[in-house]
């Protein structure tokens, strides 16, 4: 991803929640891309943004291939989806 955009969802009274700030060569989207499931969260640019769309099938077939790139993305997301994934289960409740 080139340029910036934060990434956010609603409290359940509306107010939008800044969970994150993303900005170049950060990933978006990926968690959706592994598991499946629906989005989190919404994301909205904060800067003009160019994105690289890669789809499910071939995200997974990368992963399957090069278990290097594996295992980085679940390092990388071990230490940053604790923390934004709690704050969201407190502001969903």
């Amino acid at each position: 991803m080139c340029g910036a955009v934060k990434v956010v969802v609603s409290s359940a009274s509306g107010r939008e929640v800044v969970l994150d700030v993303l900005e170049e060569d950060e990933l978006l989207g990926e968690l959706s891309a592994i598991d499946g499931g629906d989005r989190s969260a919404s994301a909205v640019a904060l800067t003009a943004v160019e994105v690289l769309a890669i789809p499910r099938d071939r995200f997974a077939r990368l992963l399957a291939t090069e278990p290097t790139i594996a295992a980085q993305l679940m390092t990388v997301h071990s230490a940053f989806a604790q923390p934004p994934m709690s704050a969201l289960r407190k502001i969903r409740s």
